[in-house]
């Protein structure tokens, strides 16, 4: 089966890390930032939006992935403006993850978690 690989136009450095992640925002946003908040273990995206729109990042799982345990495996959480939101996993390959974010006219953080099943 063929996926359709989405094309990630633009790139930002990850603050405090040797870490680039690649996105593309669709609608009229831009992002500002992003940093990791390693006691949470997510990934923290700043961005400013004036419409409605969806950013498509990928994530090199040596920066956030989740890892299988004897209970299974852990999953993802997206957040924005402190409310989770849906999200999509687009494509999973061995080096990154892929994951289409929608968000609404406004929205100024979306931050990524991985969680672990405990």
């Amino acid at each position: 089966m063929q996926q359709n690989i989405p094309i990630l136009s633009n790139s930002i450095k990850i603050e405090n890390s040797n870490f680039t992640i690649n996105y593309d925002i669709s609608g009229n946003g831009t992002v500002l930032g992003a940093n990791m908040d390693p006691p949470s273990k997510s990934l923290i995206l700043s961005l400013e939006t004036t419409s409605n729109g969806t950013l498509t990042v990928s994530i090199p799982r040596a920066l956030l992935d989740i890892k299988e345990n004897e209970r299974g495996i852990g999953g993802f959480h997206m957040i924005a403006d402190g409310k989770e939101t849906s999200f999509t996993q687009v494509r999973a390959v061995t080096t990154d993850r892929t994951f289409s974010i929608p968000f609404v006219n406004g929205t100024q953080k979306i931050q990524i978690i991985a969680t672990q099943l405990i």
